[in-house]
């Protein structure tokens, strides 16, 4: 990412990558252990294709779209990371003057860009294909996989619109952050603003209408952009693990302050005060960087209390679990061949409050996880003969479970049948 913004400052770079590492999404990836690794290289790989693409030459272009073609056989939501990425990077380009004379070069390096992500999907879908005729395998219909790219246009439509109002909801209804994101989130976008406006002014850039129309044009794509997976998938589909490009309008601080130099303001100030120009520039980067590591202590506080509660979780499903285990073992004639039946939902008060991350489970939703039985066995060596779904339906219907109460009440663990039955609820 430094690489492809061209970022020159070390407290730049580092504020860039401390973000991007403590953003609520990776997180949110980490929650999914046995996946985050293809994830992140699928990251890096769509990140490095952005890098060959903004070469602008042929071949390295072609290379990058044969990796970023490899990246969305990954993981399809990183193509949405970089869509927006090229989008950003022109972005800056457009706020340094680059094409304040070549409207025409703007539109071709624009759409060069479109071209070589759809020749990228393109790609992706021919090896697609190729693998799903040589293993004969079909899709799934997970989050929409199987149907992405099949819309009519009445959907299109409707989709484009939940990406715009999906980013604004994101930034600003989104119950993983506190009220202090939403307000640090509006801060900064009005920073952005007032600082590229003193700027387009000190680089004479309004001068230029073709510059203005180029920024105004790329700040009204690049929501669109960064929820572009809104389009892919669709508005139902869509969850944290898939919003990582949200991130990039909020480096926007890091990446101007970045560049700002005494030039950007001598032309303002000058004549009046010599000094003042340096002085502003100095401000201006100072106050962007204090933004993005206000965005890097917000994050790192969610991260870290996400991190927090999941420990709890898994110490609190650890205790449970043991207590239950503990009285089943207790019961009269068990052996390790006695059949043994949890029968209902497992509830449990929350002791925390909910970090509404994906994938970080409350104690309750751990404690009647699919993978129950694992747990058991590997973490309290508790790998129980269970009993089959015959047996467990006759034992409801018998008068003994009936007058049951439900765990952890005196008596709502006993053998019916010659099974330990635990009637949970």
């Amino acid at each position: 990412m430094a690489a492809l913004f061209r970022v020159r400052q070390l407290l730049a770079a580092l504020l860039l990558s401390v973000c991007m590492v403590s953003f609520p999404v990776v997180t949110a990836t980490y929650t999914y252990m046995f996946s985050a690794s293809q994830y992140f290289l699928s990251m890096a790989m769509a990140l490095l294709a952005c890098l060959l693409i903004r070469r602008e030459s042929v071949f390295s272009s072609f290379l990058g779209v044969i990796v970023l073609a490899l990246a969305t056989g990954i993981y399809q939501a990183y193509f949405a990371l970089a869509a927006a990425v090229l989008v950003l990077a022109m972005l800056l380009d457009a706020c340094h003057g680059r094409w304040k004379d070549d409207f025409k070069g703007f539109f071709r390096i624009g759409l060069g860009y479109v071209g070589w992500l759809a020749l990228s999907m393109g790609l992706y879908f021919l090896i697609l294909k190729v693998c799903l005729w040589k293993t004969g395998l079909e899709l799934v219909d997970y989050q929409g996989i199987a149907n992405m790219g099949q819309l009519s246009l009445s959907v299109l439509l409707t989709r484009l619109g939940d990406a715009y109002y999906g980013l604004w909801d994101y930034y600003f209804h989104n119950p993983v952050y506190s009220r202090f994101f939403s307000q640090l989130t509006t801060v900064s976008f009005w920073a952005d603003g007032v600082v590229l406006t003193l700027v387009l002014w000190g680089r004479r850039l309004y001068k230029h209408l073709a510059v203005l129309a180029e920024i105004l044009l790329l700040i009204t794509i690049l929501p669109l952009a960064c929820n572009l997976v809104y389009v892919m998938s669709g508005k139902e589909s869509v969850y944290i693990l898939m919003t990582y490009s949200a991130i990039l309008p909020l480096l926007f601080p890091v990446l101007l302050g970045d560049s700002l130099t005494y030039w950007d303001f001598a032309p303002l100030f000058s004549s009046y005060h010599p000094t003042l120009a340096p002085r502003l520039a100095a401000f201006a980067a100072g106050m962007l960087l204090m933004l993005q590591a206000a965005f890097a202590y917000e994050f790192i506080i969610i991260t870290n209390r996400t991190y927090v509660i999941m420990d709890l979780t898994y110490e609190n499903t650890y205790a449970y679990f043991s207590r239950l285990t503990t009285k089943i073992e207790l019961q009269n004639n068990y052996t390790p061949d006695t059949p043994v039946a949890m029968i209902g939902y497992a509830s449990s008060p929350a002791p925390f409050p909910p970090t509404h991350m994906t994938g970080a489970l409350t104690t309750e939703e751990a404690l009647n996880m699919w993978s129950r039985k694992q747990f058991l066995a590997y973490f309290l060596n508790s790998p129980y003969n269970w009993a089959t779904e015959e047996q467990i339906a006759d034992v409801v219907t018998t008068p003994a479970y009936q007058e049951m109460p439900c765990y952890p009440s005196e008596g709502s663990i006993a053998t019916i049948n010659d099974i330990v039955v635990v009637k949970l609820s």
